[in-house]
């Protein structure tokens, strides 16, 4: 079977828009919020700072995303932008610098794995320019 090893990367936009709409559907996490800012951790964390719409004037706050909730931001943004994505892949949310992405891994993991790792020693390309390097 053959090995494959993708990821989808979201710019900084995308990442706000898919954080927002993230948090819109999981209320239950920190309520009703306008997200202002995300920043991606090198654990695949997420640090995102808010503020709260019903009150104007209040500070901004944050709050940490654990890897597993980056996760699931991540695949929900696939699903509503209709991105293909194997069912039986392992997946992850990995930090690419200043960027965070979807890494699926599809076949035999040692494969998956030695590439991942020649991978991350290559700079990531879009349109000719470089926007993440390991």
């Amino acid at each position: 079977m053959a090995t494959e090893l993708r990821r989808i990367f979201l710019d900084p936009a995308e990442l706000l828009e898919a954080t927002q709409s993230y948090l819109r559907a999981n209320v239950e996490i920190i309520g009703a919020v306008t997200v202002v800012s995300v920043k991606a951790g090198k654990d695949g964390s997420l640090a995102v700072g808010f503020v709260r719409p019903t009150q104007p004037g209040q500070p901004q706050g944050d709050i940490t995303l654990q890897p597993e909730q980056a996760l699931d931001l991540l695949v929900r943004f696939c699903l509503e932008n209709n991105i293909p994505m194997p069912r039986q892949g392992t997946k992850a949310a990995v930090a690419c610098g200043d960027c965070i992405a979807l890494q699926i891994k599809l076949g035999d993991p040692q494969t998956a794995e030695a590439f991942d790792t020649s991978f991350q020693a290559q700079a990531v390309q879009s349109n000719g320019k470089v926007i993440a390097m390991q």
